[in-house]
């Protein structure tokens, strides 16, 4: 990502500033390490059906299948917010040149706790541990 030097409120729908300036050279600094441990089992049944000999009756094969995708439900970070190099605070609250925006809302509390609830959406990691079942016929 590229690191810029003044936060300008990336959960606010209008900014009370422009675009920040860019701190270094483009796409210079980086995101931290992620790892990720994906794991399937499966199990293939032969089936065979239909009256008479082997050769009239119908084939096919039914997997069954248990699949794990980040196992080890590590919180990768997969974007960070430029200012800070932070994945939940862009630091927009605590800079001292936005608090007459933040000051000057109807509600500055009710500002700040649902600005807060925007930074932590998520959308800056990875998808946790899931788990899937299956079955997949083949004929």
């Amino acid at each position: 990502y590229t690191k810029r030097s003044r936060v300008n409120g990336s959960g606010v729908l209008f900014t009370t500033q422009g675009t920040s300036p860019q701190e270094g050279q483009l796409n210079a600094s980086r995101l931290p390490f992620t790892t990720t441990v994906d794991v399937k089992l499966d199990r293939t049944i032969d089936l065979k059906w239909g009256k008479g000999e082997d050769d009239d009756k119908k084939e096919a094969t039914l997997n069954v299948y248990i699949q794990a995708l980040n196992v080890l439900n590590a919180q990768n970070i997969i974007g960070v917010y430029a200012a800070t190099g932070n994945p939940s605070d862009d630091g927009f609250l605590a800079a001292s040149y936005q608090q007459p925006y933040i000051v000057n809302q109807i509600d500055e509390t009710s500002f700040r706790d649902l600005y807060t609830a925007k930074l932590y959406s998520g959308r800056n990691f990875a998808l946790p541990r899931r788990i899937r079942l299956g079955i997949q016929l083949n004929f």
